[in-house]
């Protein structure tokens, strides 16, 4: 992936280049799932690593809701001069196989992160197990056009739109 610092942040949904212990944030409450998603963006004390993180938090926690279910989370840093890349990433708590054939998992990573934070910013809690399986596959979002044409385009020639006939003269 190998990003400047600039380029990080605006994958991660940041704006800016953030100093030593700096943090962004983003949170959303659900009233009807009673619970709240909160993401973090935190760069560490020297400069010299960055985390991002989605949580989610249920009001009440029960043997099948856990006080805090971690949902993502990206560490990156620093590689050669000022560039930067994902070094590890846990999706629900555990690190992500990088061995599945997933090309550009950095890349992916900070994709989720982003599609995340950017539901949380218009106040809605995404629906975090589709969109993991969406971004992470192999497939990817990208290539993805849900059926939106894929075949040549047709010739048009400028007297059939005219109305013309091949045999010239109108």
């Amino acid at each position: 992936m190998r990003a400047s610092l600039k380029e990080l942040m605006d994958k991660l949904g940041v704006g800016h280049e953030m100093g030593a212990y700096e943090t962004y944030p983003w949170s959303c409450y659900d009233g009807d799932e009673e619970m709240t998603c909160s993401a973090e963006v935190r760069m560490g004390p020297e400069g010299r690593d960055v985390e991002a993180e989605v949580q989610i938090m249920p009001d009440m926690p029960s043997e099948t809701r856990p006080p805090m279910e971690q949902i993502c989370l990206i560490r990156a840093i620093p590689v050669s001069g000022d560039l930067w890349n994902v070094r590890e990433l846990f999706i629900k708590g555990a690190p992500f196989d990088k061995k599945e054939d997933v090309s550009d998992w950095e890349d992916k990573a900070c994709e989720l992160f982003k599609e995340i934070v950017q539901e949380l910013a218009l106040d809605n809690i995404p629906d975090m197990d589709r969109l993991i399986r969406d971004i992470m596959s192999g497939r990817g979002r990208k290539g993805m056009h849900g059926g939106e044409g894929g075949g040549k385009s047709p010739k048009v020639r400028g007297g059939q739109v005219m109305g013309q006939k091949s045999g010239g003269g109108m």
